[in-house]
């Protein structure tokens, strides 16, 4: 994905998309994922098999790349995205619900999972910068249809420590949910994540369009976007760490306060190379490890999908509203327009954090 995501905004405008159709990209998938995430959600936990489901989502996004190589309309991006993602979305939760399976020290291993995607979509952006430049997208859609493939083989090793499996359980049994969103532990951390994705996902939709609208160029992106991951991969697994020693909610209060700050800046600059320097420190990393390691703590090997799951539908509600609003803000005003807007709604995130979350009590963690 990192070969081509965070170029595809500016060459959909460059086929003559609006600024809303762009954030369209995001926001119709993510309504459908709010829908899929409870039905794969629950056959998860029906059979216990999270090895097939992270395979599934993989070969998904193989094919996704193929048909992207061969389109020509900015509303054909959107559809594609949108029917493939009933199926990539699968991916997320049982991957991390497989890597924090049986692990005392969840952050750690939170952390670890981010390092390795983080390492991936670096070296897709810098290459996908380059390439986008000199060569065109059609490359970079060649490339990631040929890195996924690659994905998908290496899954095939994958082993997998199955859990009991829930024989007399319905296929639409909505108990698992049901327990989760009553747990007053877990709610507040929806909350947050929902509230910095909302904040965040306003401006990002839009980034890559207003960095080059300033003056950056598309290989000053790919670097940025590069970097971002770099420090991502350097910052993952000391933070995971950090999760685990003194807590996961400091974690998140400082990413969420610190985004909304970084954020702000962003208003009082229009250089490219400033804002490129500023939107590359990421932030991302300590709210997915704190929330990450929260879900974990409060929930079960059994029905941890579930709560990742959750957790992501959580966020696909504000990928839907966020990219929607931004987008219409932005052809009535300006993208600029959205970076205060964006910035207020992280601090209530981090305001959320401070007030509502509360961490469970893990003596073996702490040593």
């Amino acid at each position: 994905m990192g070969l081509f995501g965070s170029f595809l905004p500016i060459h959909l405008r460059s086929l003559g998309a609006s600024m809303f159709l762009i954030t369209l990209r995001s926001s119709i998938p993510s309504l459908i994922v709010v829908f899929a995430i409870p039905l794969w959600g629950m056959l998860s936990y029906k059979i216990q098999r999270r090895k097939l489901f992270i395979m599934l989502g993989v070969i998904a996004r193989v094919f996704c790349s193929f048909i992207f190589i061969f389109l020509k309309i900015p509303i054909q991006f959107v559809i594609t995205i949108s029917l493939f993602s009933i199926f990539t979305c699968v991916l997320q939760p049982n991957i991390q619900a497989f890597v924090t399976q049986g692990m005392e020290k969840k952050g750690k291993a939170s952390g670890l999972l981010l390092t390795s995607r983080s390492i991936g979509l670096a070296m897709g952006a810098l290459m996908g910068g380059i390439i986008f430049e000199f060569y065109g997208i059609q490359v970079n859609y060649i490339l990631s249809f040929l890195a996924s493939t690659l994905a998908a083989l290496a899954l095939l090793n994958l082993k997998e420590t199955q859990v009991q499996n829930i024989i007399k359980s319905k296929f639409f049994d909505i108990t698992p949910y049901k327990t989760i969103l009553k747990d007053r532990n877990i709610i507040p951390v929806y909350i947050t994540t929902f509230l910095f994705t909302f904040g965040i996902s306003i401006f990002a939709s839009l980034f890559s369009v207003y960095l080059v609208e300033i003056g950056g160029s598309k290989t000053l992106l790919g670097l940025t976007s590069s970097v971002m991951f770099i420090i991502a991969v350097i910052v993952s697994t000391p933070a995971g760490i950090i999760a685990d020693k003194i807590g996961r909610k400091p974690l998140m209060i400082f990413g969420t306060l610190c985004c909304g700050l970084t954020t702000g800046l962003l208003y009082f600059t229009v250089n490219p190379l400033i804002t490129a320097m500023i939107w590359a420190f990421p932030l991302h990393p300590y709210i997915q490890i704190s929330s990450m390691a929260l879900i974990a703590d409060y929930t079960t090997d059994k029905n941890r999908e579930v709560g990742m799951g959750a957790q992501i539908i959580f966020q696909s509600i504000a990928r839907i509203i966020g990219p929607i609003i931004g987008g219409l803000l932005a052809d009535i005003t300006s993208i600029k327009m959205l970076i205060p807007i964006s910035t207020a709604i992280l601090f209530l995130g981090g305001l959320s954090a401070i007030f509502l979350i509360k961490e469970k009590t893990l003596p073996h963690a702490r040593t």
